[in-house]
Order: structure tokens, then sequence, then C-alpha cells
């Protein structure tokens, strides 16, 4: 088994780790423990990175790579602490593209931030779809899709939510 990086996933995270050179990110995060208005906003070089799209196919406008290729660039992130909503927004792409979805382009163009809302799948231990719980709560049940489609349920958290204008939510039918 080879175990070394190709030539492409090398320059991808050269890239990454080039990109987020030119912030102070350990810096602003020990600043943003106190004050979260010293955190830079990424955004701008996230879209122009292309990091939006890593994970939608070349035919919806991304760059058509895989969850390794993705993975590169989040420990990138992490190496740097760079508050990127990257965490919410890779696995948010990567069904919208799956689903063909009408707002995958937009997405993989940084048009528009989605977040993923994760839900786990029925187990031995746990019967139904669910999603983790607000906090001093049991395990809450996943969303629910109304015929109407829309959606209600309570969730303790979304990795990434603030700035999202778009959620990808693993929900039931009321029938379960």
């Amino acid at each position: 088994m080879n175990l070394a990086l190709s030539d492409e996933q090398e320059f991808l995270r050269d890239a990454a780790r080039d990109a987020l050179s030119r912030f102070k990110t350990i810096e602003a995060a020990r600043e943003g423990l106190e004050d979260r208005s010293a955190l830079p906003d990424l955004w701008p070089s996230v879209v122009e990175a292309g990091w939006t799209g890593l994970l939608v196919s070349e035919e919806h406008g991304g760059a058509g790579l895989g969850a390794f290729e993705a993975m590169l660039v989040l420990e990138e992130c992490g190496k740097v602490l760079a508050p990127t909503p990257l965490l919410g927004l890779l696995p948010a792409t990567y069904l919208l593209d799956r689903g063909a979805s009408q707002h995958v382009e937009a997405v993989a163009a940084g048009e528009r931030r989605a977040v993923y809302l994760p839900a786990r799948p029925p187990s031995d231990t746990e019967p139904r779809w669910t999603v983790e719980a607000p906090a001093g709560l049991t395990r809450a049940a996943a969303p629910v899709v109304a015929a109407d489609g829309s959606v209600s349920g309570r969730v303790a958290w979304v990795p990434d939510a603030p700035g999202a204008d778009l959620f990808v939510v693993v929900g039931v039918d009321p029938a379960g």
C-alpha cells in the first residue's frame, strides 16, 4: 500500500498552507477567546481557494475531489486554528451534489453558505434517526419533515450555523 501523497495532493496541501499563511490565525484564536470579533473572516479566502467546491462534482461547478483531499485542507486549517466554516460546509456540499440539488452550484461557487445537521441512523441501541440533544435532554429524534416540506425539531448544535443560509437536514417523515 502506497501512502505517499500524489503530486496533485501535495499541491493542494501546499496551496492551503500558503493561503492560510496570510492570516495570523493562531494569534487571532487566542484573542478570540475573549473577543469573538478578533477572529478573521476567512470566508472570502475559502471561496477564492475553491474549498467550497472540493467535494462537488465538476459537472456542478466543483473540483470533483474526494474526502481525502478535503481532509488535507482541513488538516492545514486545523494546524493554524483557522476559523473556517468547513466542518459544516463540506458534508453539506457532498450531500447537495449527490442529491443533484438546485442549490449545489451556488454553494460550490461560494454564493451561498450551506451547513449539514448531523444525524445518526437507527442502530441496535436506538431504533430511530437521532440528533444530538439540547443540553440536559435525552437524545432527540431527527427533525420531522411535514408533507408541505417544512421541518420541525430541536437540536443542540449545528456545525458552522452562524452565517449559513442553507441547512442540509436528515429528516424523517411523520411515520418515522
